[in-house]
């Protein structure tokens, strides 16, 4: 199984170019930003990068989601929706539910190499 301790070091230069650290598979994700550095980093026309501070999460997020699908070819297996709500839960329901968005996370971005 991959974790965050194996999963990092494979993009850490990507993210690290713009700030980014993931340090795990939930919140580090839910701005959108490293998303779409991701595909930046495969194809840098298709994000402005200087322009995701300014968007909402919600708005990032679908960016990300529709670019990798419309451009790159990477059917959703995330949505917006799902990634707020995510956001949104707390307490003993948030860690049950994160288990499986990781794992629905970790499969979608390995989906995309």
């Amino acid at each position: 199984m991959i974790t965050m301790i194996t999963f990092v070091p494979a993009i850490h230069v990507l993210l690290c170019r713009f700030g980014i650290e993931v340090r795990d598979f939930g919140s580090s994700w839910r701005d959108g930003v490293a998303f779409n550095a991701l595909i930046h980093g495969l194809q840098p026309e298709l994000v402005d990068m200087s322009v995701l501070a300014k968007n909402s999460p919600r708005a990032n997020l679908e960016h990300a989601f529709s670019i990798a699908e419309e451009h790159l070819g990477i059917p959703r297996l995330l949505d917006v929706e799902g990634m707020m709500m995510i956001i949104a839960i707390k307490g003993h329901m948030f860690n049950v539910i994160m288990s499986t968005a990781e794992r629905m996370l970790l499969s979608h971005i390995l989906s995309w190499s």
